[in-house]
């Protein structure tokens, strides 16, 4: 997916009615299956059950589900289960934050360059996608627990918008997602599984050899 569309698809679902939802990648609340035993869920009944066959539907995501959803093909649409979304589908794997991050070879601390597109990263906890102009959208049960905008901090920006403010430890441009750059991020992860994987077995050879001797 290229990252202009990942970005339009994101702002675009922080514009419908969305609701925090573990383990939804864009469930129709009321109409599709989510699982009610996750911790959140359970403690949450009354709130989820309030955004039930809502006209128009509100649809549920948590963090990473976002990004999943979106890849999956979620496009909002109500007479589809989970809004589009079909899950595992366009080669995309269920996969955790840690698998997330992964999938980015170029992890940084450094935010100066951050550009739109790029997955932001709280430790293997929380996950957001970069829009642009200082802002993020994210699905968090914090501030409105929805999918949202919300600010980085220390940031140039035009938006004078009273919008939440996270401070998020690190970024990284996707294998998953195409930017309109000279790097190829595909090959760079690919470049990079190849060299630890070839760290290893050398490890692995020298532990054999001193073994044997």
């Amino acid at each position: 997916m290229k990252s202009e569309r990942l970005v339009e698809t994101a702002k675009a679902i922080a514009l419908m009615p969305t609701q925090y939802l573990m383990g939804g990648y864009g469930c129709r609340l009321g109409l599709d299956w989510y699982n009610e035993s996750f911790t959140w869920n359970k403690q949450n009944k009354a709130l989820i059950d309030s955004k039930k066959n809502t006209d128009p539907i509100t649809f549920g995501f948590d963090c990473v589900c976002l990004i999943k959803g979106i890849l999956w093909g979620f496009g909002g649409y109500p007479t589809q289960e989970y809004g589009g979304a079909v899950y595992g589908s366009n080669g995309v794997t269920d996969m955790t934050i840690a698998q997330l991050q992964v999938t980015c070879p170029d992890l940084s601390t450094n935010f100066d360059n951050v550009e739109p597109g790029e997955f932001l990263f709280l430790g293997n906890n929380h996950v957001g996608i970069y829009i642009g102009n200082g802002e993020v959208i994210e699905s968090t049960p914090a501030w409105k627990c929805c999918v949202q905008r919300t600010l980085l901090p220390s940031r140039n920006t035009t938006n004078y918008e009273k919008l939440p403010v996270r401070k998020w430890d690190m970024h990284g441009h996707s294998s998953l997602i195409e930017f309109p750059c000279s790097v190829d991020w595909k090959k760079a992860y690919v470049d990079i599984s190849n060299k630890y994987t070839n760290l290893e077995m050398k490890i692995k050879k020298i532990k054999e050899v001193l073994t044997d001797a």
